[in-house]
């Protein structure tokens, strides 16, 4: 059986970077990856040509610039925690094991070995799979299933579940990613989330989070977001990518249109970062096999995502997170208004190469010189003080003996006809 994430870097030519709009590749061939939640599954059609996201994203090409500057595969030196249903041993290189499982095995489910190939995994004879394959990956297992499953066993993930899988992040991590999605409840949930999340960006970890997909009937948030409304705007609907609003380290990331143009699974919302393509994008199953993910979802440009940054971190590796995170922002396209957050695709779509290759000089904090003013509300005006007065003390000091003065002279003109009589009575 393949194992994944233990692969070397394969360069294809490509000729078109993503545009939003612009029309999608063919799919690639091979079964879907969607519900293949069994390793013993039979008769699995492996991909046969790289996906379509992988070629529209021009990876290739960014994967060779990566090899062609550091003589490494791109990700190389660059450790990445997912935080997803989990990888089995057997999918995996040794030194990728789980770090720390949560709950007991035994549910398996298709999307921890997808998530992962997307991010990591090896070429599969001549069909390229991982975006940044030089990378270390820590599983960490989260959920026994993801949002959307059918039977008695599945339940969608918990606050709790989540909360704790970020705790458990290893101390070497430069990028957390969490393909599913939450929805708190309760404010306690909302802070637990968040405090677990600032303690990683706190130290300089990027996290990657799904923004959430539009829900159908069953799953969370399905009650405020299942139907489209004119002007939806469900930027603190899903958790953790909510955070992507307050914290420059948190990227929000959701999908492009489906191949066939379609927004319908694309839900809007101000938090979300970047866009990437994501419809055909092929990864590995339970089974081993290369397979394909044939709908768009934000989970797959969560992962996709991951590995970009992973690459661009392998490249700039003198860099801050900041630093690589600006880049990313800084060079994606097809966003409406610059200036303001398209809740459809954010800063825009991903364009890796032009991040790779843009002659960009960000500061440490992330900051580029010639950037907008940020896009909060006009501070309310404030009314200047007034410049110090420097001759203010000798000015007091001319007043007080002027007074003085001026009391004296009063004195002496009030008191001199009493002195003068007296001079004058006889015998004075």
């Amino acid at each position: 059986m393949r194992r994944l994430l233990a692969g070397a870097l394969v360069a294809t030519s490509c000729t078109c970077g993503a545009v939003l709009g612009a029309a999608a590749p063919a799919l690639a061939d091979g079964s879907s990856c969607v519900g293949l939640n069994d390793p013993e599954t039979e008769g699995v059609e492996p991909a046969t040509e790289p996906g379509a996201s992988f070629e529209e994203l021009q990876i290739a090409q960014a994967q060779a610039l990566v090899e062609g500057r550091t003589g490494l595969a791109a990700g190389s030196g660059v450790t990445v925690a997912l935080i997803e249903s989990g990888v089995p041993s057997s999918l995996r290189a040794s030194e990728n094991a789980d770090l720390a499982p949560l709950g007991e095995d035994g549910y398996e489910w298709w999307s921890g070995p997808a998530m992962a190939g997307l991010i990591g995994g090896p070429a599969s004879g001549d069909v390229p799979v991982g975006f940044a394959p030089g990378v270390t990956l820590r599983s960490i297992r989260a959920f026994d299933v993801g949002v959307g499953g059918s039977g008695d066993d599945v339940e969608p993930p918990r606050v709790s579940s989540l909360v704790a899988a970020l705790a458990k992040v290893p101390s070497d991590a430069d990028v957390v990613v969490v393909p599913q999605t939450v929805v708190p409840s309760t404010d306690e949930e909302r802070r637990d989330l968040q405090r677990a999340v600032k303690r990683l960006t706190r130290k300089g970890v990027v996290v990657v989070a799904a923004a959430g997909d539009r829900p159908v009937e069953g799953q969370p948030g399905y009650g405020a977001a299942g139907e489209a409304d004119p002007g939806e705007d469900h930027a603190d609907l899903f958790w953790p990518a909510a955070l992507a609003q307050a914290d420059p380290r948190v990227l929000a990331v959701t999908s492009t249109a489906a191949a066939d143009g379609s927004l319908a699974q694309v839900l809007p919302s101000s938090a979300v970062s970047v866009a990437v393509p994501t419809a055909g994008a092929v990864s590995y199953a339970l089974t081993g096999d290369t397979c394909q993910i044939p709908d768009i979802s934000s989970a797959t440009a969560a992962a996709e995502v991951a590995g970009i940054v992973a690459m661009l971190m392998s490249y700039f590796e003198d860099e801050t997170p900041d630093q690589v995170v600006a880049r990313l922002l800084h060079t994606a396209t097809g966003a409406a208004n610059a200036e303001l957050p398209d809740p459809r695709v954010g800063a825009g779509v991903v364009q890796p190469v032009e991040a790779l290759t843009r002659p960009l000089r960000p500061a440490k904090d992330g900051t580029i010189a010639g950037d907008a003013p940020p896009r909060a509300s006009t501070p309310p005006a404030v009314v200047p003080e007034p410049e110090a007065d420097r001759l203010a003390s000798t000015r007091d000091d001319l007043v007080r003996w002027g007074l003085i003065g001026g009391l004296a002279l009063v004195l002496v003109l009030v008191l001199r006809p009493v002195f003068t009589r007296h001079r004058n009575r006889p015998g004075g």
